[in-house]
């Protein structure tokens, strides 16, 4: 009986190790990471190029440079992204063959504090990119080495300060002319297509000599809203003839109704 009660607590003990690791790989599965590196040619969207080829003895780079393990030169490029995520863009100028990376450098994202916050091996065909996103924030430069025995001291590097694009209103202004049984003359429409307004803006409407015939502000709601609450309506009726209306900021429209018999 006693060998049998030891057995099973045993065997609760190794189900129960069991479960907890398992618990934990699933933790860490569903973390997000704040960079990935991409390759542009890659087939499963996350594997880097790995270059095949070159470094060869009768590489003509190597004339002057004998050290040179390829004939591969690294370029960095980069720009931010509409949600703030910073994009760096690692280029082989190397030729496809010669140029094909035979050995891993690598790549560091270093934070404006001089901070690696992210780092990665590069390997890439001749003429072959890769990218390397970093939605961390913050200011961050790339910097790429080159392969051993590259000549010179070169080490390309570009840094980015990313934020998120703040939503901002997209106001269009158009004018026609109306004429429906209840209504006849001068119309304006405004229409919001984009985020909500902050504050209201003003507007005048004035005739072909000047006089202004209406004038006030409006504030309106962003693209979409219920009720038409992103649209302002002019209605200016039996005016005809040259008519302008204008809204704080330089956006216009004009009509030049004819008057109805």
């Amino acid at each position: 009986m006693y060998a049998r009660n030891r057995f099973g607590s045993l065997r609760f003990i190794i189900v129960s190790t069991l479960l907890l690791a398992l618990a934990l790989l699933v933790m860490l599965g569903s973390s997000q990471p704040t960079h990935r590196a991409i390759a542009a040619d890659s087939t499963d969207g996350d594997s880097q190029i790995i270059a095949k080829g070159g470094g060869g003895n009768d590489l003509a780079c190597r004339k002057n440079n004998p050290e040179r393990l390829d004939c591969s030169s690294l370029e960095v490029s980069g720009y931010c992204r509409a949600d703030g995520v910073a994009v760096f863009v690692i280029h082989n100028t190397g030729e496809p063959g010669n140029g094909n990376m035979v050995a891993p450098t690598e790549y560091r994202i270093v934070d404006e504090n001089g901070v690696v916050v992210a780092s990665g091996p590069i390997q890439l065909a001749g003429g072959a990119s890769m990218t390397v996103e970093w939605s961390g924030g913050g200011t961050v430069t790339l910097w790429a080495d080159q392969q051993v025995g590259h000549p010179g001291s070169s080490q390309p590097r570009v840094t980015l300060s990313c934020q998120p694009e703040t939503p901002k209103p997209d106001l269009s202004l158009t004018g026609a002319c109306k004429n429906y049984t209840d209504f006849q003359g001068t119309y304006f429409l405004v229409v919001n297509s984009g985020a909500a307004m902050n504050s209201p803006v003003g507007y005048s409407v004035v005739d072909g000599d000047g006089n202004v015939l209406q004038a006030g502000s409006f504030q309106l709601a962003e693209n979409g809203a219920p009720n038409f609450a992103n649209t302002f309506e002019v209605f200016l009726a039996g005016v005809y003839g040259p008519v302008t209306m204008t809204v704080d900021g330089g956006l216009s429209a004009s009509t030049n109704c004819p008057k109805l018999e």
